[in-house]
């Protein structure tokens, strides 16, 4: 009988044993849990602290910004300021460079209008 009775003794023993350390892992598995989002939130405060650098830095630029008044703003003043004598050879490069574009597109027009006759002909040649 007293065998038996170690026996049970044991068995609970055991069983209360294994029930705390179960208790204690659950315990270290929340702090683990708790650190790790402690370190998210100190990783989010710090970005959170460059975005304020940056909002910061934002605002020197704002203050440092030069306003344009765009009605008044005469584009061949600005030209002359920026490249002197060089403003004719200025202007003519543009408008070069706007008529090569004009005729770009024009020949591109041309030659979808020349592609899409050809699709409706070849069309109507196979009805």
């Amino acid at each position: 009988m007293e065998n038996e009775e170690y026996n049970a003794t044991s068995l609970v023993e055991k069983t209360v044993d294994n029930k705390e350390k179960s208790i204690d892992n659950d315990e270290n598995v929340k702090t683990e849990k708790i650190k790790k989002i402690h370190e998210d939130n100190s990783s989010l405060e710090s970005s959170l602290e460059s975005d304020s650098d940056n909002s910061e830095k934002f605002e020197k630029l704002l203050k440092n910004a030069k306003v344009v008044n765009i009605s008044s703003f005469n584009k061949n003043e600005e030209y002359i300021k920026k490249f002197g004598d060089d403003i004719n050879r200025l202007r003519k490069a543009e408008y070069e460079n706007i008529f090569t574009q004009n005729e770009l597109l024009r020949n591109d027009f041309l030659n979808h209008e020349k592609l899409t006759k050809e699709v409706q002909n070849s069309l109507e040649d196979a009805k």
